[in-house]
């Protein structure tokens, strides 16, 4: 009789043991594969607002360069210096638009996006210097006598600084939907995972059971 309580005992001792260290290993699992998974939407939601800050701040350049061209091609036109305000305004807001891009680049992109902005500043630089201004001084001295011309030399100088800003953006948003492609195939591992170790943990409560029962 004391030998069958004293394997009772030891049964449910063994059966309270195995349920508890089922328990510790389900827990630190279910925390470790929580860590990871929060880890791995961090990093998806800081690449979204990383580029959809990116895109903002692109769209804002485009918009104020399309504005100082509507001014530029208006006071061309016309000669109504008012239309400068336009042109003038846009020329200051044009370093706000380039700090904002390149301050929402991603870590791994510093170094080749800070080129290509320099490259693109390059560019709206001498659109400026070379397209711009002296189009204003010889429309300040009277009407030009070949508007036409001049309109089409200002269309295409612009036009590449649009097209460099566009494919900046194309290649930019390419390495961003990786990344994000990466994360989402992380979490879709990390769900797998999570299945896998809730099976596993079933399978080894029900396996501790059945060694307990046997005994």
């Amino acid at each position: 009789m004391l030998d069958q309580l004293r394997r009772h005992r030891s049964l449910r001792t063994h059966l309270y043991l195995g349920l508890i260290g089922i328990t510790l290993l389900f827990a630190f699992t279910s925390y470790g594969l929580r860590l990871f998974v929060e880890a791995r939407i961090t990093e998806q939601a800081e690449a979204q607002v990383r580029a959809l800050s990116r895109h903002r701040a692109q769209q804002s350049l485009i918009v104020t360069l399309l504005d100082e061209e509507e001014g530029l091609r208006g006071f061309l036109s016309t000669g109504d210096i008012r239309l400068l305000g336009s042109y003038y305004q846009g020329v200051k807001a044009e370093s706000d638009a380039f700090r904002n891009t390149l301050d929402n680049l991603d870590p791994a992109d510093q170094e080749e996006g800070q080129s290509r902005i320099d490259r693109l500043q390059a560019q709206v630089q001498a659109w400026h210097e070379e397209v711009a201004s002296p189009l204003i001084r010889r429309r300040r001295e009277g009407p030009l006598p070949d508007l036409q011309g001049a309109l089409e030399q200002e269309k295409r100088s612009f036009e590449a600084i649009r097209e460099a800003s566009d494919a900046f953006l194309r290649l930019l948003d390419d390495r961003d939907n990786a990344r994000l492609e990466a994360v989402e195939a992380s979490l879709a591992t990390t769900r797998r995972v999570s299945v896998a170790a809730m099976l596993g943990v079933f399978v080894l409560g029900f396996w501790i059971s059945r060694w307990v029962l046997r005994k």
